[in-house]
C-alpha cells in the first residue's frame, strides 16, 4: 500500500489501520510505503556491480555511556555475510560528519560519484523546535550532550518556525554531539548520488503538522530513491532485530 500525499497527510498513521474484524492491523500482512509524488530532477543512479556495496557510519555521542557500537554493526555485517548476494562493507570511523564528507570526497575521486549502493546511518535522531536547538541538552544514559551551531560542511541553522529534523554525529573534540540538519544530509546525498538511505535514528520519519520535518522525505526529494526511517523513537532491541531481518532479505 502506497501513501502518497501533502506533509500533513503523511502525518496520518497509516500503520495503524485495522479492520474490526480481523485480529491485527492491516500492516502487518500488507507492507505501507510511504512514497514521495514529487518530480525528482536528481535521481541518484546506480552503478552496477558484483556486489553490494554498503557504507556503514555510526555515532555515539556519550562513548561508554552510550548504546555500544557493535549492537547494531554485528547483526548487520553477519546478516549480510549469510545474506542473499555479495557485499562489501565498508565503516566510517570516527563518527563524525566531517569524517563521513571526507570518506565520500575520497572515494568520489578515486571511483567517481554512485560508487555506494547504500549507506547505513546508525546515529541518535531527534526533531527540535529552535528554541531546542539553541538551548538542547538531551540525556542518553545518564550522560549530558553538548553541541555547537554549525560544523564542517554544515551550514549555520538560522531561526525557523516548527520542527526540524537532525541527525546527531560524534563531535571532532570532547563529548558532545554534532546536530546535522535534513537539508545538509539531503544535499550531501544528492552531490554523492546514494540510492539507499538506511535512518537507523530515532525520529527519522517522524512527520508532525503541515511543514515537512521528516527527515526520511528529504531524502527522497534530494533524489534517493529508497530510505527507511524511524516514525518514532526506537528501542535499541527492536533496531537490532528489524536491520538483522532487513539485511538478510
Amino acid at each position: 500500500i502506497e501513501i502518497a500525499g501533502s506533509p500533513e497527510f503523511h502525518a496520518l498513521h497509516w500503520e495503524a489501520i485495522k479492520d474490526p474484524d480481523q485480529s491485527r492491523p492491516l500492516s502487518v500482512d500488507k507492507p505501507i510505503v510511504r512514497k514521495n509524488s514529487q518530480p525528482i530532477i536528481y535521481e541518484a543512479k546506480v552503478k552496477s556491480a558484483p556486489l553490494l556495496r554498503v557504507l556503514l557510519i555510526s555515532a555515539r555521542p556519550s562513548g561508554a555511556r552510550d548504546v555500544s557500537y557493535r549492537t547494531i554493526s554485528r547483526p548487520l555485517v553477519e546478516s549480510l555475510e549469510t545474506g542473499k548476494i555479495a557485499a562489501q562493507i565498508d565503516i566510517v570511523r570516527p563518527g563524525t560528519y566531517e569524517t563521513l564528507v571526507k570518506h565520500l570526497e575520497d572515494v568520489y575521486l578515486t571511483y567517481g560519484d554512485g560508487y555506494y549502493h547504500l549507506l547505513h546511518l546508525d546515529l541518535h535522531g531527534a526533531l527540535l523546535s529552535y528554541e531546542q536547538y539553541k538551548t538542547f541538552t538531551q540525556t542518553y544514559n545518564s550522560s549530558q550532550l553538548l553541541y555547537r551551531n554549525s560544523g564542517y560542511a554544515q551550514k549555520k541553522i538560522e531561526e525557523y518556525e516548527g520542527l526540524k529534523a537532525f541527525l546527531f554525529f560524534n563531535g571532532t573534540e570532547g563529548e558532545f554531539a554534532n546536530p546535522v540538519s535534513a537539508e545538509d544530509l539531503a544535499n550531501l546525498f544528492k552531490m554523492r548520488q546514494i540510492p539507499i538511505v538506511i535512518l537507523n535514528a530515532c525520529q527519522s520519519g517522524k512527520q508532525v503538522g503541515a511543514a515537512e520535518t521528516s527527515l526520511g522525505s528529504y531524502m527522497l526529494k534530494a533524489g534517493v530513491q529508497l530510505v527507511v526511517a524511524m516514525g518514532y523513537s526506537v528501542t535499541v532491541s527492536a533496531a537490532r532485530i528489524l536491520m538483522s531481518t532487513l539485511y538478510q532479505g
